[in-house]
Parts: C-alpha cells; sequence; structure tokens
C-alpha cells in the first residue's frame, strides 16, 4: 500500500475535478482553470508575478 502523502492526496483531487483532460487544449488553459497560472504585475520598472484570483481554487 502506497503511502497517502499531502502531495498525492491535491494531485488526486485536481485531477478529480478537472474531469477529462481531453478538455483542455494546452497547459496554459489547465492552469488558468485551476488558479495557478501566473499573472504578470508591472509596476514602474519592476515585473513581477502572481497567482490569478480567479478560477478553481
Amino acid at each position: 500500500m502506497l503511502p497517502r502523502s499531502a502531495d498525492m492526496v491535491t494531485a488526486i483531487r485536481i485531477i478529480g475535478l478537472a474531469g477529462k483532460p481531453g478538455q483542455f487544449p494546452g497547459n496554459a488553459a489547465f492552469a488558468s482553470y485551476a488558479g495557478v497560472a501566473p499573472i504578470k504585475i508591472a509596476s514602474a520598472d519592476r515585473a513581477r508575478h502572481r497567482l490569478s484570483r480567479s478560477g478553481n481554487r
């Protein structure tokens, strides 16, 4: 029997919520759906990234 780690449980939940993998045209679309796609935030001369507040988080 495999040990249940938090990473494995999280991965199983994400796959279960996402449904069929073929419904997403690419990795970026899946990341956007999951709410983990980075968004570029620019302020003056600095460019940073943060996670999207939208999606199924």
